[in-house]
């Protein structure tokens, strides 16, 4: 369970993968702009469908 003292090199965290935040927030730029254009929506339609009652 790696609950034992150890070295900075014993880390298991080291090998996850790291992501920047721009990275991130390009890809779910894609992924928003794939779905809107699957469901035949802009994105200001889906807010106002959303919030229409707000």
């Amino acid at each position: 369970m790696n609950h034992r003292t150890s070295k900075a090199s014993d880390d298991v965290t080291l090998q996850y993968i790291q992501v920047s935040q721009k990275r991130l927030r390009a890809a779910m730029n894609d992924i928003e702009v794939f779905i809107f254009n699957e469901a035949g929506m802009t994105q200001d339609e889906v807010i106002k469908r959303l919030y229409k009652d707000y």
